[in-house]
């Protein structure tokens, strides 16, 4: 629209994208949350399996930036940002408290 109400989802608007989700991880590991933490990182891990953080959507778009629906609306095509999250691997496996700052 040209007021830009249709806007809100879209890239930094509202929109999803794993870029910094790794403070979100490793605050939920440090708090003892890990079921928490892997109802997050579990499913961002198969996403990383599958090339689901790059790469193109049928829309032409690039998958680093998501609507809620999983539509894409980037424009990077492969945001390094988005692998941060890989971090909290090993805070999924070692014990709180073991593990530097």
């Amino acid at each position: 629209m040209e007021d830009g109400s249709d806007g809100f989802q879209y890239y930094e608007n509202g929109g999803a994208s794993g870029c910094w989700a790794y403070y979100t991880l490793r605050a939920l590991y440090q708090l003892g949350r890990v079921t928490d933490a892997r109802r997050i990182l579990y499913p961002m891990l198969s996403s990383y399996a599958t090339g689901q953080f790059q790469g193109f959507g049928a829309n032409g778009r690039s998958r680093d930036w998501r609507d809620w629906q999983g539509g894409c609306h980037g424009y990077e095509n492969l945001l390094v940002d988005n692998y941060h999250a890989l971090l909290a691997v090993l805070d999924d496996h070692e014990p709180p408290g073991q593990r530097g700052p």
